[in-house]
Formats: C-alpha cells, structure tokens, sequence
C-alpha cells in the first residue's frame, strides 16, 4: 500500500516478556499477565511522562483510551508465547494482534464454520495451511480491536484477501464499521515464530517499529 507522507506513522515495539522460568502452567500464564499489564504501562509512560494509569478510560466493550490532552492518540498491546506487541497512532484508532506459530489442527474447520467464503477458498489453496491462518486470525483480531468491538463483531462479516503483492488487504467489511476503505491493515514484520497484523481507521501510513522501554 501507498503510505501519505503527511500521515504519522504507525509505532509498533514488540518484545519478549520478562516471565521466570521454571514456572507452573496457571503461575506462568499470570506472570504472562503480569508482565503485559506492565509492558503497556511501560510504553505509555515512556511516550506521555507523568501519565496517570488510573485515569484511562474505557470504552463500552472495554477498550481503554488515553485522557486529555492525550485523547488522539489511539493504542493497543497483545501478547502471545511471552511475546509482546504494542501499537500507537496520531489521530486515529488502531488494533493490533499477535499470535505464537504453532500447529492449528482445527483450522481449516473453524474458517469453514465462521470464515466467508472466499477467505475458505483462498486458505484451502495455500501450502502452510497454519501460517495462512494465523495470517488471516491476526488481521481479524487487529481489525475487530481497532473498531473496539473484539471478535463479538463477527468473524465473517470481515473478509481479507491478498493484494498484489501478496499481502492481506481488507476487502470487505460489514456492519457498523463499514465499508472497508474505513480502515486500512498491514501484516507486520515480526521474528518468524510470531504472526502480527495492525490495523488502524484512515488512510495508509508508514510503519515504524521502535525500540521497547526499560521495564521495572
């Protein structure tokens, strides 16, 4: 896609999370937990010194959003594996996702129940039938986060399908949040175990990965 200069870019840091080692299931799921909350807190403290995390809000499905006078800037965190992404935008809404690769044996059945059809076709012809998928997942996650509705919205009222250059592109949107020229995507460049996908309202913008922050 073409990116408008005038547009800031899309900041995205994505890192691993400082999680112990040799923990339970349940103990490393919650300091996965915990190590997210404070990546996020982290990264908006970094980027607005000073901010006051009590004084987030939210919105009706529980998205957060930063108070006066930071009100238009849009952000987003995910977490998957111990890894972490977060995403930031002037001036517009964003949604982010990230996903640990890994087998998905109920793939292909899950995009049949809920996918549109055309999203079905184009993974029954795709050779990493599981990186396709996740493909497809991160950019619905992102998509759904952005518009601030989660996958409540509906799997298959959204549909990507690949552009000329092969990456993920939103075709088709239904429902409140449509049409589709609303909001624009990009499939992220991460390490190759991880799959991540932005999406923010507005035209195209440049993507600018950043360095995380000091964690405490």
């Amino acid at each position: 896609m073409t990116a408008t200069p005038a547009l800031a870019p899309v900041r995205i840091w994505c890192q691993p999370l400082p999680v112990a080692a040799g923990l339970g299931v349940i103990e490393a799921a919650q300091a996965r937990k915990r190590a997210a909350a404070m990546a996020t807190r982290d990264h908006l403290q970094t980027v607005f010194p000073g901010l006051d995390m009590s004084k987030l809000g939210r919105g009706p499905n529980g998205k957060p959003y930063l108070p006066v006078p930071h009100e238009r800037f849009g952000f987003n965190p995910s977490d998957s594996g111990g890894w972490y992404l977060f995403g930031m935008v002037d001036g517009a809404d964003i949604g982010v996702d990230l996903e640990l690769r890994q087998p998905r044996p109920k793939a292909m059945a899950l995009a049949r129940r809920h996918f549109p059809t055309a999203e079905v076709d184009w993974l029954a012809a795709q050779e990493d039938l599981d990186h396709a998928f996740l493909r497809l997942w991160t950019m619905k996650e992102a998509l759904f986060k952005a518009i601030g509705r989660g996958l409540g919205y509906g799997l298959g009222k959204a549909c990507f399908q690949p552009g000329a250059d092969g990456q993920l592109t939103l075709a088709q949107l239904d429902g409140a949040a449509a049409p589709a020229s609303r909001w624009s995507c990009a499939e992220l460049a991460l390490p190759a175990h991880l799959v991540g996908a932005a999406v923010w309202s507005g035209p195209p913008r440049t993507i600018l990965f950043q360095p995380g922050p000091h964690h405490s």
